[in-house]
């Protein structure tokens, strides 16, 4: 059943058999864990036939309006899928334990997917390249990544971008597979760019009151006693709250709804326990509380760390405590109802736009979007250790990619060096970039003309580069 299903998803035209095999695959995926691997294999060989035609390429249409590939939305589906409880006793610490470790199932089957389609995109069947197919599948991840129903296109970039430094930085594999790092990396980078300059906008007093009011309705479908809607309305974890309310409702339509709902709770729960472990570790070094923060761990949300109370004499032994209530109140999620649409009382009405604000809020203090200094430094050290120059002259490339999301960039000192040494490359085409990444934007910024003005003079006298500028 599972062969015959993955074969429908690769079916051009044929969007209702297409859909309908989307909504069956997970559930297989689920609830059988001998076949996942199967399934995967069959994925996998079946690549070569995804569509190619612009028409046919992306047919899931995502409540934005936007599309992605049947592919993508299947794989992402798929990784939601493990994740579950065991029994029906929400608090039990079996099922604490069980959502822990079908989130890490969940975390592997995207590492495993990601090794095998990565690898097989330096290779070529006749006329089908698997290398577009990836640039595809990644351009939908950066279109997915902070929507509400697809938590694990975080997990998928995050893991994608630890493969392209690996690989980039690797001299003994092919030239074409490290220059395809390269660029890729590039792209997921001023994504992220993207993502950090829109944290203030997303403080700003007008979103926050968007965020309250998606709050206020999602609490008003499921709660009508206004004792209880304003403790929640204080309550530290009401954002996470307001999302699963959402997936639960978005369950009723759409069934991969539910998988995403799991999926995050298992991503804050094990976000919590990490917290957890890391103040455990404070009482055994005997640490002061004030300097927890010292250890924190790359991989935790911070959402989640920053709710404990403001009180500054709070002990290590009490920050535990919160976090164990913490825990609990977000296993109690698992059994919020759907919302009383039944009962012809209320219904959800929040607007996609807002409901995606909400999301980008409990998002931002992930360690996804804190990672872009490690990608660019990355980048930054290629001009230091690479000997290729067509390795160097794609790094400048993506530099520009980066730069593009935000010219500020090029006032850091490390970018400016790295210029610096590209307009000194003994290659033309490294120069060239080089000139290109600074005659696009420096003009943004009147302060940035300042800074590389004496550079520009200095290397004016370069016959490469001027021929450059003279034809551009």
């Amino acid at each position: 059943i599972s062969s015959f299903t993955v074969s429908c998803i690769f079916v051009e035209n044929i969007f209702d058999l297409q859909a309908h095999s989307i909504t069956i695959l997970p559930e297989l995926f689920s609830r059988y864990e001998d076949h996942r691997d199967s399934i995967l294999d069959d994925i996998l060989l079946s690549i070569v036939r995804l569509p190619t035609s612009k028409k046919s390429l992306r047919c899931y249409r995502l409540p934005s309006g936007e599309s992605i590939q049947m592919f993508t939305a299947l794989i992402m589906h798929l990784i939601h899928s493990p994740v579950q409880t065991i029994n029906s006793n929400i608090t039990d610490a079996g099922n604490e334990l069980n959502l822990l470790n079908t989130y890490s199932i969940g975390q592997n089957i995207a590492y495993k997917f990601l090794t095998l389609f990565f690898r097989s995109c330096g290779t070529k069947q006749g006329e089908d390249d698997y290398r577009i197919i990836f640039e595809n599948f990644l351009a939908d991840l950066l279109t997915t990544a902070n929507r509400p129903e697809w938590p694990s296109s975080e997990i998928l970039l995050t893991l994608l971008s630890r493969i392209l430094m690996k690989n980039f930085s690797n001299q003994s594999l092919p030239i074409q597979t490290r220059l395809q790092s390269l660029e890729y990396l590039g792209s997921v980078a001023a994504q992220l760019r993207k993502d950090t300059i829109e944290i203030d906008v997303l403080n700003s007093r007008e979103n926050q009151e968007r965020i309250d009011q998606v709050i206020h309705k999602t609490l008003l479908s499921i709660e009508t006693d206004e004792d209880i809607l304003e403790v929640y309305k204080t309550d530290p974890l009401r954002h996470h709250r307001s999302l699963i309310i959402y997936l639960n409702e978005l369950s009723q339509s759409e069934p991969t709804g539910h998988f995403a709902k799991m999926f995050h709770i298992g991503q804050w729960l094990r976000d919590i326990n990490l917290t957890i472990e890391r103040l455990n570790q404070t009482l055994t070094r005997r640490v002061k509380p004030s300097n927890h923060a010292e250890l924190v761990d790359v991989d935790t949300d911070e959402s989640i760390d920053n709710n404990n109370p403001s009180n500054p004499t709070i002990t290590v032994d009490d920050e535990i405590e919160f976090k164990k209530s913490e825990k609990l109140t977000i296993l109690k999620m698992l059994t919020l109802p759907i919302t009383i649409r039944k009962q012809q009382r209320y219904t959800l009405d929040i607007d996609y736009d807002d409901i995606c604000l909400l999301m980008r809020y409990l998002t931002s203090n992930r360690p996804f979007l804190k990672t872009f200094d490690v990608y660019l430094k990355q980048l930054a050290a290629v001009f230091q250790s690479e000997a290729g120059t067509n390795i160097r002259s794609k790094a400048m490339k993506c530099l520009c990619t980066v730069v593009e999301a935000d010219p500020t960039i090029l006032g850091r000192n490390d970018i400016k060096s790295c210029v610096k040494v590209g307009l000194t490359d003994k290659s033309v085409s490294v120069r060239e970039a080089a000139i290109d990444l600074i005659g696009r934007y420096i003009v943004h910024k009147q302060l940035l003309i300042l800074q590389y003005y004496d550079v520009l003079c200095e290397r004016s006298i370069d016959t490469g580069k001027q021929r450059f500028v003279s034809d551009g």
